[in-house]
C-alpha cells in the first residue's frame, strides 16, 4: 500500500498547514491523553474549521462539505496533531455517523 501523498493531497496538506498555523497553536508531542476542551471551545474550534472549509471535508459540497475522499481526511487529521486545538467528543458522532445516515436517505427520495 502507497502510504505517499498524490500531488492533489499535497496540496489540501500545505492548505490545512497555512489554516492551522494561522488560527491554533502549534503543541508537543507527548504520550499523554490530551484534556478535554470545553463544549464551547469545541464549537468554536468547529465553526472556524467549518468557515475554512476543513470541518467536513469528506461530505458533499451540497451538504456543505467539499466532497473530498477519505484520504484527504486523514491528511488533514495527521496535520492538527501537530496543534493544540479542542479534542472533545461531541462532534464525532454527529460527523461520522449521523450525517452521512442523513444523507444517505435524503438521497433515496
Amino acid at each position: 500500500m502507497d502510504f505517499e501523498d498524490t500531488p492533489a493531497e499535497q496540496e489540501f496538506r500545505g492548505q490545512a498547514r497555512r489554516f492551522l498555523s494561522t488560527h491554533a497553536r502549534r503543541r508537543e508531542p507527548t504520550v499523554s491523553a490530551p484534556s478535554q476542551s470545553t463544549l464551547e471551545e469545541a464549537r468554536a474550534w468547529q465553526a472556524a474549521k467549518a468557515a475554512a472549509g476543513f470541518g467536513a471535508i469528506t461530505l458533499p459540497p451540497e451538504w456543505g462539505g467539499r466532497g473530498l475522499g477519505p484520504a484527504f481526511q486523514v491528511v488533514y487529521d495527521q496535520e492538527e496533531l501537530h496543534y493544540e486545538v479542542p479534542r472533545g467528543r461531541w462532534f464525532m458522532v454527529g460527523m461520522g455517523v449521523c450525517i452521512p445516515t442523513m444523507i444517505r436517505y435524503a438521497r433515496k427520495e
